[in-house]
């Protein structure tokens, strides 16, 4: 068993979800993973979609949708789990809980996934203050609009400069965080947050289903380089 932990609380379901249905809760791990012996405790905050009562349960699918879209009132688990959830539910025939999770460093719940969120930009207006002023700085012509999108079609040339960009934002976001719990997040620590969640769910050496979109896709990915044993139904399943 990758980690004897365990789940801490079922929390408040909002009134907007089926309290018969839906379910959220708190996930003890290690902040560590390389040490989770050691007495420090994080904890990942997850909502599941319940089985069907009526059929026998075969078990979870943890989905990671990649981007997490928000809205003025719902957290990105609320909205997935309000519009899709129902739909997986219904085409696996209502035989598995399905899950879904705030990811360390980026969460929903800021102050209920721990590490909670990295955020380099306090507003919408300083990011897009910041780009300009980067720009101008490398002498690139913004080919993105407000929102960060593309307002025409992506050149090579666009790449490059993007690169250059993301670059100057890390540099910008290591002097702006406290950088002590950045070793601590990662793709790496979400996989094994995963696991863990699979064996407290189904048990240990239970198949794990997992259902990866976007970069989402790259969880799947590095579950089966750094678990090899763990059994996948059909490999890693990406949705564009």
């Amino acid at each position: 068993m990758l980690y004897e932990g365990g789940l801490l609380e079922h929390i408040y379901v909002p009134d907007s979800f089926d309290r018969e249905r839906i379910e959220c809760g708190l996930f003890d791990v290690p902040l560590d993973w390389a040490h989770p012996e050691l007495a420090s405790y994080e904890q990942i905050h997850y909502t599941k979609y319940l089985a069907a009562s009526d059929v026998e349960r075969e078990g979870t699918i943890f989905v990671d949708p990649g981007y997490h879209p928000t809205g003025p009132s719902l957290t990105p688990q609320q909205r997935w789990m309000l519009y899709t959830a129902p739909i997986l539910h219904n085409s696996t025939h209502g035989k598995y809980d399905i899950v879904i999770w705030n990811v360390r460093g980026y969460s929903g719940h800021p102050s209920l996934t721990r590490p909670s969120q990295v955020k380099c930009f306090g507003t919408a207006d300083e990011r897009n203050e910041f780009y300009r002023g980067a720009s101008a700085a490398l002498g690139i012509e913004p080919p993105w609009g407000n929102r960060m999108e593309f307002v025409r079609e992506q050149t090579y040339e666009d790449a490059k400069h993007w690169l250059r960009l993301q670059s100057m934002v890390v540099e910008k976001c290591v002097q702006k965080q406290n950088t002590t719990l950045l070793s601590y997040m990662g793709t790496a620590a979400t996989v094994r947050d995963l696991v863990a969640m699979a064996e407290a769910f189904d048990g240990p050496g239970s198949l794990v289903n997992f259902w990866g979109m976007e970069s989402g896709a790259r969880v799947g990915q590095y579950l089966l380089q750094m678990f090899p044993e763990v059994r996948m139904p059909g490999g890693v399943h990406n949705l564009d």
